[in-house]
């Protein structure tokens, strides 16, 4: 198990099994760089693409550039998942899971069932909205309960944080790094490190620990004798009728990255903005310095051909 302990005068101290690997590390003074990983899992042990939200308000443009790598960023105003992203992740990362197994939206499909904990963003309704477009059965996980029934917390967490911070650590010994040149503090850990340290602890999360904690979970068809359900109804009823008026929430913006395919899309259409707008500007000024156009009068045939004539006959004069 690696460990960290922090010491005076901005520097670290890592462990691993008890034994220090490195007695004083430079900070990167990036304490408050904070991330949110999204994790979902099947019950067949399978393991879904991430979604990884940053605490920032705008799209850095080594998310933006990064090759394909299977991974959802987002960024967000507070770090945390929101209505939109939830609706995301049913729409980009669990929908094309269900089409292969026989899911998905229409008449005639397998239902699925997703749990979820009892977080605000599980039940906007956004979220709401595109799991019963998709033949998704909600269901949230009851207060109390993250030690006996959610899954990701009981086996999931604890090897992919592990490995993250294992890829941190390595990161710290070995590089690559840069050093701030005033207070001689490494650089902090950018976007793609972030990235690579997450893809590699969540490869290193085995099938076989899924499966144990779908069985420690009674997710199984038949979760065994173990298993009882209580009759509960009139202790909900009592809670749904003393809950008061909902609060209004405040509106996080939250914005993903984009492909290059976006992108290109994206500066064609501010390009093409950006000269409609000079055309107008242009029309404004004239119209400002010389006033209003004068509308030409029409020419008839008539006087048409009386220039063509005349001029003509000035070429043969000027011939002669």
């Amino acid at each position: 198990m690696l460990e960290s302990k922090g010491l005076k005068e901005n520097c670290t101290q890592i462990f691993f099994a008890n034994k220090v690997l490195i007695e004083a590390v430079a900070t990167c003074n990036a304490d408050k760089k904070r991330y949110t990983v999204g994790l979902t899992v099947s019950a067949a042990g399978t393991k879904l693409e991430m979604q990884i939200l940053f605490r920032r308000k705008t799209v850095p443009d080594e998310l933006n550039e990064r090759p394909e790598d299977n991974i959802h960023a987002w960024v967000a105003e507070n770090g945390n998942t929101t209505d939109e992203t939830m609706a995301d992740l049913v729409n980009t990362i669990l929908l094309p899971h269900l089409l292969k197994h026989g899911g998905g939206p229409g008449v005639g499909k397998r239902r699925t069932l997703f749990i979820v904990d009892g977080a605000g963003s599980h039940k906007g309704s956004l979220f709401k909205s595109a799991c019963r477009k998709n033949n998704i059965d909600l269901a949230v996980i009851p207060a109390s309960c993250t030690d006996e029934i959610q899954l990701v917390d009981v086996a999931v967490n604890k090897p992919f944080k592990d490995g993250m911070y294992f890829e941190w650590a390595m990161w710290m010994m070995k590089g690559p790094h840069k050093v701030q040149p005033k207070s001689g503090n490494r650089v902090a850990a950018g976007f793609l490190d972030i990235l690579r340290w997450c893809k590699k602890a969540w490869d290193g999360v085995k099938r076989e620990t899924i499966l144990k904690s779908v069985e420690k979970c009674y997710m199984q068809v038949d979760p065994g004798e173990r298993f009882d359900v209580e009759d509960r109804a009139e202790e909900i009823a009592h809670i749904k009728n003393s809950d008061g008026p909902e609060k209004e929430k405040k509106k996080v913006k939250v914005l993903k990255s984009k492909t290059p395919e976006e992108l290109a899309k994206l500066a064609k259409r501010k390009e093409n903005r950006r000269k409609r707008l000079e055309r107008e500007q242009r029309k404004r000024e004239k119209e400002q310095n010389g006033g209003p156009k004068k509308q030409k009068k029409p020419v008839s045939k008539k006087k048409r051909k009386k220039k063509v004539a005349r001029r003509k006959v000035v070429r043969r004069k000027q011939k002669k």
